[in-house]
């Protein structure tokens, strides 16, 4: 038996690697918000859009969601975020790409869904108050979807659906 101590040799410091200050974990829920704070900020959808031949356009019009809740589903979700990126595509390939988002508020489903709601049911409302209910459930959910759009980095004329 030998009186030294061996040291052990760690793996990591045998291998020639470059030495970067790019951290070691991407730490997505920071970072994502971080960047879409900046593209807020910079309001980098309008630069991207005047920066672009507005004869030359590549407009896609948009199958609005439904606004009967607040939580948009993964089909609404992927529906948009392939458009979205169809959209940066051509964008970045010189075409004048507006997109305005849209929604689908007509009548019954939000009607549905808010009689659900009212004890007594649609007779309990005058036609009035009705629709004035509608009218505050439609927006409460239209700006439930649109939060969640732009997280998911939809790029868009938010301020003008």
């Amino acid at each position: 038996m030998s009186n030294e101590t061996s040291t052990k040799t760690e793996y990591k410091d045998t291998l020639n690697l470059p030495q970067t200050t790019l951290a070691m974990r991407a730490n997505a829920t920071v970072r994502e918000l971080e960047i879409q704070k900046f593209w807020q900020e910079n309001d980098i959808y309008n630069k991207i859009i005047d920066n672009r031949d507005k004869a030359n356009k590549f407009i896609l019009h948009d199958g609005p969601p439904y606004l009967s809740s607040e939580k948009i589903h993964v089909g609404t979700a992927l529906n948009k975020i392939l458009k979205d990126i169809l959209l940066k595509y051509k964008a970045q390939s010189g075409f004048y790409t507006p997109y305005v988002p849209g929604y689908d508020g007509h009548g019954l489903p939000i009607e549905n869904a808010v009689v659900k709601n009212i004890k007594g049911g649609r007779s309990a409302l005058t036609p009035y108050e009705l629709r004035q209910k509608c009218r505050e459930f439609a927006h409460k959910n239209l700006k439930g979807q649109e939060s969640e759009f732009k997280r998911l980095g939809v790029l868009g004329n938010w301020e003008n659906p």
